[in-house]
């Protein structure tokens, strides 16, 4: 009996992941694409990836190009370590890898191939494909849409250029918006309970803080947020201020520092002594030193060269930024420098080859505003707008990655399709032209999205 009511709790915890039988088709076809654009990444990289890793990064960094997305994980998956960037903005990271170290190692000891392409996909796959049915489920079951416009809208989320390469490129931003998306349809139904009762408990919130910020650390605000629009003043009682904020984040501080001296401080000693032997050799050889690269011009002017203020920038222009890179290489790739890295050739800003490219973002703009102006009473909109908002300080206030801005798209572009769910929304008891309107200028939207953007995604990893 124990073991029933055991094995009946396990699986009402993971219940969240059953596929509906609305949700289906959906799936099906979102996963055949991700899986089509997964294939060419891995026929593209794995002449190189699939043999045996040398060296402290292995064949990774100097041979994998695309958009400036960085090939961390098959570096961590391929030989487990952790480094100072993924210590101090992704703590957790590491460690949420290295079940996949152990597998990868497996396989290589079986096949005598670096199999790491092959295992960091199928994780990416699944949290895109679920990102997918969250924000599918926000639309039926948090907006009540019906289950047509449901689909339709997220098919256009997941249209955009950036959404698209995050669930096949190794870094970590599939990851965080499965954790992201979870996030808000727990809050989400929260919100909407008719008793008037929702809340996200003291265990939920510390699962989904140790997740996103573990993930990414900023990220974290976006789960204080979903408590605070949905647990309401009830967030600022002392009790949750100090058990909930406070002992989180100085876990995640804490934690941080631990991981950072025992796992990455002996590393960077090591590799310090390797080159400093290096160099005293060549110097007895005659042979004159390297001159370290500079900071690059388009990295931009920081606050200041110390601490996280380092990663600043107040001379990038936020103008451009806005119209070519946040709402624009975000939603829809441009043609040329076409997912090229800023530090290896391309410009900052790339200006797109026809006028119907700034035609589209245009429109894509209007129906993001329009949704926001429908659904400006509801509190899930300014949850919503909150995490919007907290992205564009941090990127176009404090500047940090603006000159690849369009990388960190995950953390915030479902909110256009999410807010446009609430035009959709005032229009659905409506039998009129607009609505139909709508969908048809959606779905024409969705689909040159879809095609475009797969289109040079293709072109560029197979041509």
């Amino acid at each position: 009996m124990k073991r029933q009511r055991l094995m009946n709790s396990i699986g009402s915890c993971f219940s969240f992941l059953r596929i509906r039988r609305e949700e289906r088709w959906p799936v099906i076809v979102t996963t055949l694409i991700l899986l089509f654009l997964t294939g060419l990444v891995i026929y593209h990289y794995y002449p190189l990836f699939s043999t045996p890793m040398r060296g402290t990064w292995g064949v990774f960094p100097r041979n994998y190009h695309v958009s400036g997305f960085d090939a961390l994980i098959y570096t961590m998956v391929s030989r487990w370590n952790t480094f100072y960037t993924i210590v101090m903005r992704h703590p957790l990271l590491a460690f949420l890898l290295y079940p996949l170290s152990v597998v990868n190692d497996g396989l290589f000891a079986l096949t005598g191939v670096n199999c790491v392409q092959f295992v960091v996909a199928v994780p990416l796959l699944f949290c895109s494909v679920y990102s997918f049915v969250f924000i599918y489920r926000i639309f039926r079951h948090v907006m009540g849409l019906q289950a047509g416009d449901a689909w339709l809208l997220s098919a256009f989320g997941f249209s955009f250029a950036f959404i698209l390469l995050s669930a096949i490129v190794p870094d970590h931003f599939a990851f965080s918006l499965f954790f992201i998306t979870l996030t808000l349809y727990i809050a989400g139904r929260q919100m909407g309970r008719s008793d008037g009762k929702g809340h996200i408990s003291l265990l939920v919130e510390y699962l989904l803080f140790f997740f996103t910020a573990g993930l990414t650390l900023t990220n974290g605000v976006k789960t204080w947020l979903a408590v605070l629009f949905t647990n309401g003043r009830r967030f600022f009682t002392i009790r949750h201020l100090l058990l909930g904020v406070v002992l989180p984040a100085v876990f995640m501080m804490q934690f941080s520092q631990w991981e950072y001296r025992t796992f990455t401080v002996p590393g960077e000693i090591a590799r310090a002594k390797a080159k400093a032997k290096i160099e005293a050799k060549k110097a007895k050889d005659g042979v004159p030193p390297k001159k370290a690269p500079g900071k690059s011009k388009k990295d931009g002017k920081p606050i200041s060269d110390k601490g996280f203020l380092q990663w600043s920038d107040i001379s990038t222009s936020r103008s451009k930024t806005v119209v070519e890179n946040l709402f624009g290489e975000s939603i829809q790739l441009h043609q040329k420098h076409l997912l090229k890295d800023v530090h290896m050739g391309r410009p900052v800003f790339v200006a797109y080859d026809h006028w119907w490219n700034y035609a589209v973002e245009g429109l894509v703009v209007l129906l993001f505003v329009a949704g926001i102006w429908f659904g400006r009473r509801q509190r899930f909109l300014w949850l919503l707008m909150s995490i919007f908002l907290a992205d564009m300080v941090l990127h176009l206030g404090f500047g940090f990655g603006i000159n690849e801005v369009y990388i960190m798209a995950t953390h915030w572009i479902y909110v256009i399709p999410l807010a446009m769910g609430y035009l959709f929304k005032s229009c659905q008891d409506k039998r009129s032209g607009l609505r139909y309107a709508l969908r048809g200028l959606v779905l024409f939207l969705t689909s040159y999205l879809y095609i475009y953007n797969i289109w040079l995604i293709t072109k560029y990893l197979i041509m």
